[in-house]
């Protein structure tokens, strides 16, 4: 009971402050209850950094540890539990640790045809000569600064005064100087679409990106170099060729 001098004071006494108290702790378990639901249901969910790994193969395909260090460790470290949320969909994933490079194929069955394969996800780009030619040529040019530096050891780069003078050395010369640089450019633009090069509106210079030394079978490309350098094609009796880089049908 609270003694006259706690009614005078307006102090409460002892039992008062042990009702209080008694009342409080439930709202605090109420707390602490809420806050493990909480947490369990995080628990049930795929941790935050694999889904960004995922949703980044998707959107782009692949993740460069240049330009993404966090995602692509994330994804190395997380490798089992990423391939089992692309295998539904007979995707995988391929790394390439030398070059710093994660990127999605489709899942092929032992003894496939690598170039007979069709997937409802995956659009298939054909390149055109031209460009098939300007890979295989870039390709060859990362293969031999890995060879002399070591793989992903240095930033293979070129210019587009290189790229013309390759055309020239395969293609012939369309004609003017002006038209040398306007199909280069108009290339290494289209390439750069698809991720192969990175390159900047205002500048002659270009960085070959890693994803290059997976995008064609290497034999072929090999081929194709060698194919040419037999025999004498000129560039007037390649294809028109359209704005985004496939030929046209006359």
């Amino acid at each position: 009971m609270p003694s006259i001098f706690d009614e005078l004071t307006g102090r409460p006494g002892e039992d008062e402050d042990r009702d209080e108290d008694s009342d409080l702790e439930p709202e605090l378990d109420d707390d602490l209850e809420n806050d493990e639901s909480d947490l369990e249901g995080d628990d049930l969910r795929t941790p935050r950094v694999v889904r960004e790994v995922v949703q980044e193969l998707f959107k782009n395909g692949f993740i460069e540890e240049a330009d993404y260090k966090r995602l692509y460790r994330a994804a190395l470290a997380n490798a089992e539990q990423v391939e089992q949320i692309f295998e539904p969909f007979d995707l995988e994933i391929q790394y390439d640790e030398f070059r710093g490079l994660a990127f999605v194929r489709v899942r092929r069955e032992s003894g496939e045809i690598a170039e007979g394969w069709t997937h409802p996800l995956i659009r298939r780009h054909p390149f055109n000569l031209e460009q098939t030619l300007l890979i295989a040529v870039l390709r060859q040019h990362l293969i031999e600064c890995e060879m002399e530096s070591g793989v992903g050891a240095a930033i293979p780069q070129m210019t587009v005064d290189d790229v013309i003078t390759q055309l020239r050395a395969y293609l012939g010369e369309p004609g003017a100087d002006f038209k040398d640089r306007q199909r280069a450019v108009k290339l290494l633009i289209q390439l750069r679409s698809h991720h192969l090069i990175s390159m900047s509106e205002h500048s002659d210079h270009f960085t070959i990106r890693p994803l290059i030394a997976h995008v064609a079978n290497p034999e072929n490309l090999a081929a194709l170099l060698q194919w040419l350098e037999i025999h004498d094609l000129s560039a007037d009796q390649l294809p028109p060729m359209g704005e985004e880089g496939e030929d046209t049908d006359d």
